[in-house]
């Protein structure tokens, strides 16, 4: 499967596997204007986010990236993916990140957010939420070697391991 920047619509991916994808934002999935990623299951490694295209995109989302949309996993592994920005495997500006039973290992952001980061933009909201997820080296160049969030990070039982920034 190919990298997308999807527009405006929502996108659902079910036991997807996005390998070695690159671009601008977002190296798997890109999603625009308020439109929601949700993924159930599957695995997203290696994909990168690195460009800049010239309308003052920042290389934000390793894997996944969505602007003033909310992100949604369940049931996945995200390895090996990152970003010459923000969120080595997920990052959302102005939205939130909701993680559920999934494993991140070896994500790496040259900013903040080795694993996840929640960037507010413009309107100043975003949370990242996980839950019954493994978080095992993943590196960020400046904070949060994990998840760095503007705003309120809850994590229910969840294990972190290794993580540096």
């Amino acid at each position: 499967m190919c990298s997308s920047d999807l527009g405006s619509g929502d996108l659902a991916v079910t036991d997807g596997t996005f390998t070695d994808n690159s671009a601008v934002t977002g190296g798997a999935i890109d999603v625009d204007s308020g439109a929601l990623i949700t993924v159930d299951g599957g695995t997203f490694s290696g994909n990168t986010a690195s460009g800049d295209d010239g309308d003052g995109s920042l290389p934000n989302g390793g894997a996944l990236h969505s602007w003033a949309g909310d992100i949604t996993v369940a049931n996945a592994i995200l390895e090996g993916n990152s970003s010459a920005a923000s969120g080595g495997a997920i990052s959302t500006e102005d939205g939130s990140v909701t993680v559920t039973g999934s494993a991140f290992s070896g994500n790496s952001a040259s900013e903040d957010g080795g694993a996840i980061a929640v960037v507010n933009a413009v309107f100043n909201n975003g949370s990242v939420h996980v839950t019954d997820t493994d978080f095992t080296a993943n590196t960020a160049g400046s904070e949060g070697g994990a998840i760095w969030s503007y705003d309120q990070v809850i994590s229910d039982p969840s294990t972190y391991i290794d993580n540096t920034a």
